[in-house]
């Protein structure tokens, strides 16, 4: 019957269709693996030209894109030399073509230096317009982009591959002078390719011999969809968990800006209230100075009135200068502007030595101090830290015990010392009180800088509310710990642990200063301070007790004074550090290389309100024999003069 199908049609209709299927794969693997080997040519030519550009770029000055612009120009040294070297990279590199590229007085684009051997025809000499198929490209590279051919193009003499890029000022480097191209010849990789698709052609003749095997890729194929399915509801899951682990970060992110925000805003409440609560503290004891002298002013005859004035205008004086100091350092401490010191000491002489100072100011309190337990003996006392900072922390602790103790109360403190290793020994040192005692509540911000419970506590017991922030900062600085315990009205237990390193006793530097009275009378001293009302106060002590004084206000007048002097003029001089003109600091080098034969040798004491370690170090860098800090404690200076005088 016409039409009918017989039992073998459907076999050969589907040999006929599992051939097709071969001849269509086969097809798109060769179109793919032509597509692959072009770009994989593609990409290995990019790489070369940018390593060519990366390599010769550099080497161009401005004067190459404008000098270089007419064939007569090809007589000079600069072109000839440009010109061989491209040669030679274009021969090394494989290019067909290496040159560079501008424009001319028409703004044309024109050949400039042509790296092909002169001797062939399609030499191009500086001057010459450069084709219209390589306009575009070598337009952006002028514009500052690598420019690279989007496909191949299909020229007189073959396939290519070009690139353009930009050639940057050396003067200006953020300006274009110019563009380096370069060409590479395809032809060799059209011809690999058109080799394969042969070959594909007989690879498809032999697939139709061994289409029976279609049927076990086709079973393969729905093996590798389930696969892929499964991977990809996997891909899915994993999807999810990232999203919502991204929500999960994004809402983490969320609370820590509330936070850092929160953070901000209390910092900047704090800042407020620090500057508040300071320039209350700075102005009560000057208002009371000021009342008190307006007080002696209008009462200049009641000698008695006058003299009880004195007293409190040193007491308010002396507070306010502990403010300004503790304002200071804690200043420096936040900023690390302050370093600790790693010298050897004997913790049995330092503890000796707060204990001193801190029975004195208990006795006057009317306070009982149990110190029993902090005399003994222990096993390291020679150990490697900070004295004067270990000084103040304790000071400032036993001051707090005393200052807010009730009346008729006790202080006590005891030390223990424990091995932490062959060279390290841990300090704790336990401080306790009988007075009035700290909340929970404001536990958590004693160490916040001018924090005081009790709002009348600056003026009942004339704290500045800097103390423990200093004692924080400090303790920490030393890698020690501080606990404190306290009830309100039964009173309260600090605890500092601190390590140091061990030291033995030769290690300690002997001080072997001359504390012996002995007169100024008749010294020559050159007095340099920049301040009028300090240089009458210095000059008059200094005259009251006989010297002889000459003023200079600032550096360069000391520097020439002494200049001007012979030798042995002067026994010592008197230097402020802070002053117009030339500071202390310089004028101090400058005297010390003067060719006098004294200035090596003159002693050079510093006079400053500089007060922290770290100037002192600054002094003693310029050449300067002492420091002594402002306010002046004027028994100190004439000590420190008699002993430098006197060396």
């Amino acid at each position: 019957m016409k039409g009918r199908i017989t039992g073998k049609s459907p076999i050969v209709i589907a040999v006929l269709f599992m051939t097709l299927q071969i001849v269509c794969y086969t097809w798109i693997l060769q179109t793919n693996y032509s597509k692959d080997t072009l770009e994989s040519a593609i990409e290995r030519n990019t790489l070369r030209m940018d390593s060519v550009n990366d390599s010769v770029s550099g080497a161009f000055d401005d004067d190459d894109f404008t000098s270089i612009t007419a064939e007569e120009d090809m007589e000079s040294e600069r072109y000839i030399a440009f010109q061989e070297n491209l040669n030679s990279i274009r021969e090394m590199k494989n290019l067909r073509y290496l040159y560079t590229a501008g424009r001319n007085e028409e703004g044309n684009l024109v050949y400039l230096i042509d790296g092909l051997d002169m001797s062939v025809d399609d030499f191009a000499c500086p001057g010459t317009v450069i084709e219209d198929e390589m306009i575009p490209y070598i337009e952006d590279a002028l514009k500052g982009e690598k420019s690279y051919t989007d496909k191949i193009i299909d020229t007189s003499w073959g396939h290519i591959y070009a690139a353009c890029y930009p050639v940057y000022s050396k003067e200006k480097p953020n300006k274009v002078v110019g563009a380096l191209c370069m060409e590479l010849d395809m032809e060799s990789t059209y011809s690999e390719i058109e080799k394969n698709n042969k070959k594909a052609v007989i690879a498809a003749l032999v697939a139709i011999i061994i289409t029976s095997l279609l049927t076990i890729m086709a079973f393969m194929w729905m093996r590798w969809v389930n696969k892929r399915e499964i991977q990809q509801r996997n891909e899915l899951d994993e999807a999810y968990e990232k999203a919502a682990k991204t929500n999960f970060e994004l809402e983490q992110a969320r609370r820590d800006m509330e936070k850092a925000l929160h953070a901000a805003e209390t910092a900047n409440r704090a800042k407020t209230d620090f500057l508040s609560k300071m320039s209350h503290d700075i102005r009560t004891p000057l208002n009371g100075i000021m009342g008190l002298l307006e007080m002696d002013e209008r009462h200049p005859d009641n000698k008695e009135l006058i003299e009880e004035n004195r007293g409190k205008i040193k007491v308010a004086a002396s507070h306010l200068n502990s403010l300004l100091n503790d304002i200071l350092q804690l200043s420096k401490l936040e900023n690390g502007d302050v370093e600790l010191a790693q010298e050897v000491f004997d913790m049995n002489v330092l503890a000796e030595e707060i204990i001193t100072i801190t029975a004195i100011e208990a006795e006057e309190r009317g306070i009982k101090f149990n110190h029993g337990d902090c005399r003994e003996k222990i096993e390291a006392p020679y150990v490697y830290g900070s004295p004067l900072h270990l000084r103040k922390i304790f000071l400032n602790i036993f001051s707090n015990a005393i200052k807010y103790n009730k009346p008729g109360g006790s202080i006590s403190c005891s030390i223990t010392c424990e091995s932490v290793d062959d060279d390290t020994v841990e300090y704790s040192c336990t401080v306790s009180d009988t007075g009035i005692g700290m909340n929970s509540e404001f536990l958590e911000h004693i160490f916040e800088p001018f924090s005081q419970e009790h709002s009348d506590a600056r003026s009942t017991y004339q704290g500045t509310g800097l103390g423990m922030a200093i004692v924080k900062t400090l303790v920490d600085r030393m890698n020690g710990t501080v606990e404190i315990d306290s009830e309100e009205g039964v009173g309260t237990t600090f605890v500092v642990t601190i390590p140091f390193k061990i030291a033995e006793e030769s290690e300690i530097r002997v001080d072997e200063a001359d504390d012996s009275e002995v007169s100024i009378e008749n010294l020559m001293i050159l007095l340099v301070e920049d301040n009028e009302l300090n240089m009458e106060i210095a000059q008059l002590l200094l005259e009251d007790a006989g010297a002889v004084v000459t003023k200079a206000f600032d550096g360069r007048q000391a520097a020439d004074i002494f200049a001007g002097n012979p030798a042995g003029t002067f026994d010592v001089i008197l230097m402020d550090v802070m002053m117009p003109v030339m500071n202390g600091i310089e004028a101090a080098k400058v005297i010390r290389m003067m060719d006098s034969e004294d200035a090596s040798t003159i002693p050079i004491i510093a006079m400053t309100a500089n007060a922290f370690e770290e100037d002192r170090q600054a002094t003693k860098d310029a050449g300067m024999n002492a420091h002594l800090s402002k306010p002046l404690d004027s028994r100190e200076v004439l000590r420190t003069i008699v002993k430098y005088v006197n060396k």
